[in-house]
């Protein structure tokens, strides 16, 4: 894979300029200006994700006040922000690709990448070169004869002993074979040791709060075998349940309430169901989740802490702990008639970063302060709209020709009387996806990594 550009000529300035001024039907197709931005464990710094036109830029942006120091990205798109303590960002790229000596065809890689704000210089994680990203071998046993410098899912950030620890999922090559690996990397010194080797079918992994694995499930998609394997000691891995399911495997969704479990999704013969499946082995009722779109995990101790639907036109957070939905309520109340949305918070759960989508003002962002009873709006998602650009949205349902009921959203222009207009009309994919009422969408969802790599 290629190193982008924005790694080898670092652009570091100050501030962020206006963008040009930009019609409303290019604003409307454009990206959003604003596309995530996550607030750090100790509150004091936010990373932003923003785009001008096709380039993307990260703003590192100081709390309460100071300027922002915004990094040259480039094409790539930007998919995640975790930080790794306060004075680092790790970055999650993806750029589309051949590549060589692979068999498969052109597809979107994901790249990660070390972003050191003190000495603003961001590092390609899994280079391979000696000294960077270096995999070594856990084991003498384990031959490995090469690895990618791709990630094949989502980093994670452990705290183990008081310090923050990093964990990637990426591809290592025992038997010129591409299996998921998890890795572990020491951010002083580049080191990158294999923490867990998986096998060809190997799809995804759960990590304990100490980064152990603790979970592992293989798939095999000529067979449609689904097997999740439980590590319940240092000897190694023993299958707990193993399924024939050739259209909708179940699937690992993280550590569960108490830390002590696994949280598997499967589809039933009642619909869609998730269990906690406890390290022992023993699998667990159904939780009495309503119509679950994302889990929401603990970015300290990745213990689920709640889960996020959309039912019918409301965003609907829920959460385990009474405090939690409490601060949540408090949050949602502060924004009466508008869609809000969680997109990150503190450690201490007192700095909450939210998307609030206004019917009349459009989508921006806010930071709640709950220490100090203050809300501060913070950008724009879309910097060259204004009101007058935000057109009225309403729910509708009707029948189509042979009875069948049917719901949507219909937007008529602003300030014109809704009557003999043309209509356009927008169907969504499907089936098992739906609209929302704006654009803004719920929580970021990763997919388990499933790739087969050869060569």
């Amino acid at each position: 894979m290629n190193i982008p550009g924005w790694v080898a000529g670092l652009v570091l300035a100050v501030g962020l300029a206006a963008p040009a001024a930009a019609a409303p039907l290019e604003a409307y197709g454009g990206l959003p200006s604003i596309e995530s931005i996550e607030i750090s464990p100790d509150g004091s710094k936010l990373a932003i994700a923003m785009s001008t036109g096709e380039q993307r830029m990260l703003g590192i942006k100081p709390l309460p006040a100071g300027p922002m120091q915004t990094y040259a990205v480039g094409a790539a798109k930007v998919r995640r922000l975790d930080w790794f303590g306060s004075d680092r960002v790790i970055v999650t790229t993806s750029t589309t690709s051949w590549v060589p000596g692979l068999i498969g065809p052109r597809r979107e890689w994901l790249l990660g990448f070390d972003l050191d704000l003190a000495r603003h210089k961001a590092t390609p994680l899994l280079s391979g070169s000696p000294g960077r990203g270096q995999i070594v071998q856990r084991r003498a046993s384990e031959r490995v004869t090469g690895s990618m410098n791709v990630l094949a899912g989502p980093p994670e950030v452990h705290v183990i002993g008081g310090m923050p620890t990093l964990f990637l999922r990426g591809i290592t090559f025992p038997a010129d074979t591409g299996v998921l690996t998890i890795l572990k990397v020491d951010m002083n010194t580049r080191r990158t040791e294999i923490a867990e080797l998986g096998v060809i079918d190997t799809d995804d992994f759960v990590l304990g709060q100490d980064g152990v694995p603790l979970a592992r499930s293989d798939y095999d998609d000529k067979t449609g075998k689904w097997v999740l394997r439980l590590r319940r000691d240092k000897t190694g891995w023993k299958v707990n349940r193993t399924l024939e399911a050739k259209t909708e495997p179940p699937f690992l969704a993280g550590l569960g309430r108490d830390g002590r479990s696994v949280i598997v999704g499967e589809m039933a013969e009642t619909g869609f169901e998730v269990r906690e499946v406890a390290f022992d082995g023993t699998w667990g009722d159904p939780l009495e989740l309503s119509d679950v779109d994302a889990m929401i995990h603990d970015p300290l101790t990745h213990r689920l802490i709640g889960y996020y639907a959309l039912a019918g036109d409301e965003d609907r957070y829920t959460f385990f702990d009474p405090a939690d939905q409490k601060t949540w309520n408090a949050v949602r109340a502060a924004f009466p008639g508008d869609r809000v949305q969680l997109e990150s918070w503190s450690q201490d759960r007192k700095k909450i970063v939210v998307l609030v989508d206004s019917p009349t003002e459009g989508p921006a962002y806010a930071l709640v302060d709950l220490a100090t009873k203050r809300t501060d709006w913070l950008f724009a998602r879309y910097k060259s709209l204004t009101a007058k650009d935000i057109s009225p949205v309403r729910p509708i349902r009707f029948k189509a020709n042979d009875g069948t009921e049917l719901s949507g959203y219909l937007t008529t222009p602003y300030g014109a009387p809704a009557k003999n207009l043309p209509l356009v009309v927008f169907p969504h994919g499907g089936p098992a996806s739906r609209d929302a009422r704006a654009s803004t969408g719920g929580p970021r969802r990763w997919p388990a990594a499933a790739m087969r790599c050869s060569r």
